[in-house]
């Protein structure tokens, strides 16, 4: 089957995430997350779900079973599926982009998402209210360090065939997803209306 498989990239509080599941919502689209994965790992160890220590899952996974441990099962969930549509939450580093670029080449959309004021990005995360989340600006530039130095998100980034600046409203977002999925998913839009 030839499946469009369609991601985002970005810093934490960028809306990435967001986007994705407004197209998995809006359009009936299943949604794989590899926040999932580490989540549920966490989870099966008893360990509390911040993003310090999902990172550090992260790392010893990949130490221990390779940089592309997560891709190779979200790559294996894909494959397994008949949909025809897949959105891919949680990537971050270079190689979750070029393994889903090199497996569907012009079947996979990745979307560059940016948020200009880093107050602003805070301040939507704040509002998710998970453990994971930084509670201070400072806080949350140290977790872009640190996730740049593990993940390298800016050279997956790299990879993105189009960008999103979400520095508007939510439902500027939206408008702006809605129109990104008409020139892109034609296909989309005439299987939602039936």
């Amino acid at each position: 089957m030839d499946q469009k498989v369609i991601g985002a990239v970005g810093k934490n509080g960028s809306g990435k995430d967001t986007i994705l599941d407004m197209i998995a919502d809006k359009y009936g689209v299943p949604s794989i997350s590899m926040g999932d994965i580490v989540r549920g790992i966490a989870k099966e160890k008893g360990i509390e779900p911040t993003r310090f220590n999902l990172n550090g899952i992260s790392a010893q996974y990949f130490e221990q079973y390779g940089n592309d441990y997560f891709i190779r099962i979200v790559c294996d969930r894909i494959d397994e599926s008949d949909a025809p549509f897949t959105v891919v939450t949680g990537i971050r580093t270079y190689l979750d982009a070029k393994t889903l670029l090199d497996r569907y080449g012009d079947r996979f959309y990745l979307v560059s998402v940016i948020v200009s004021d880093d107050d602003e990005r805070l301040k939507r995360a704040m509002g998710r209210g998970t453990a994971r989340d930084p509670k201070s600006i400072d806080e949350m530039r140290a977790h872009d360090e640190r996730e740049e130095k593990i993940f390298g998100i800016d050279k997956a980034a790299a990879l993105a065939q189009f960008t999103m600046k979400n520095d508007g409203t939510l439902q500027d977002l939206r408008d702006q997803v809605e129109n990104w999925v008409k020139e892109q998913f034609p296909e989309l839009l005439a299987a939602n209306r039936s």
